[in-house]
């Protein structure tokens, strides 16, 4: 599977998509690096890129976890670890992967 892109058509190092959103958490948009993460996170579903899928999940997990909405966190969290599971399956397919409500 090739590399995550950012909207540039540039490959993403690995962390490069938690480091920004993160970075606008230190400045206190939590709310803007909600957005941009959900926004992300569909154009990897519409792609059908599982890892990108499960590390948008990872990223809003953590965004969540921050802002102290330890319910939303663990969604997010279980939802990442749920397509890292079926990526590891042998076909390394992630057949079921369904978007967020």
């Amino acid at each position: 599977m090739p590399p995550a892109r950012c909207s540039r058509s540039t490959p993403l190092r690995p962390g490069a998509q938690r480091r920004s959103s993160c970075h606008s958490l230190g400045q206190r948009r939590l709310p803007e690096a909600l957005s941009r993460c959900q926004r992300q996170l569909l154009r990897r579903q519409a792609a059908g890129d599982a890892r990108g899928v499960a590390a948008c999940y990872l990223q809003l997990g953590d965004l969540y976890l921050a802002s102290g909405e330890l319910e939303q966190a663990e969604q997010m969290y279980r939802r990442s670890l749920e397509i890292a599971r079926h990526l590891e399956q042998p076909t390394g397919a992630a057949e079921g992967v369904r978007p967020a409500p």
